[in-house]
């Protein structure tokens, strides 16, 4: 679906307010997320990899950025002025990557996000498929911890728990 393309207004909405910026965009959540913000009236830049199709999301009138969301110089640029950052992207894929190797490329592309939001005075909402945690939120309550069920889930739910300790205290 299509949504007003910057610059044009929706009734009871208008433009004007800052972009959100989305990594992962391509993905399951992220590009719904980026049809619904632009559905709402919402400027939106999303951060795709290179060979990820994006037709549906420019077509919607989000800025396309292509790159590694690890890249520091490449997320700061997708988050200038931008208020939310929405971190949906991870290390996955067809490729069996170790526990070790999830968590590290897990854990470069949450620091290059948390690098980015301080840079740019910008909130983090950081998501995964609930799937990924057998249907419990990364931050559940203690009575009911995240249940991974693979390597790559644990490594999303480490960093989030790290992310959330990061940053609890600054609000």
């Amino acid at each position: 679906r299509a949504g007003p393309h910057a610059g044009e207004t929706r009734q009871g909405c208008s433009t004007t307010q800052p972009p959100a910026s989305a990594t992962g965009a391509a993905g399951f959540i992220g590009r719904q997320l980026v049809l619904d913000l632009r559905g709402s009236g919402i400027p939106v830049r999303a951060l795709l990899r290179p060979h990820h199709d994006g037709q549906d999301l420019e077509a919607a009138g989000a800025e396309i950025l292509r790159g590694d969301a690890a890249d520091r110089i490449l997320l700061r640029e997708a988050s200038a002025n931008c208020n939310v950052i929405y971190h949906l992207a991870a290390a996955r894929g067809q490729k069996k990557l170790s526990q070790a190797e999830y968590c590290e490329q897990n854990t470069r592309l949450q620091d290059a996000v948390a690098e980015a939001a301080l840079t740019n005075a910008a909130r983090v909402i950081a998501a995964s498929t609930v799937a990924t945690m057998r249907g419990h939120p990364p931050l559940a309550a203690a009575d009911a911890p995240p249940r991974p069920v693979s390597r790559y889930a644990l490594s999303r739910s480490q960093n989030e728990q790290q992310l959330h300790e990061t940053w609890k205290d600054q609000g």
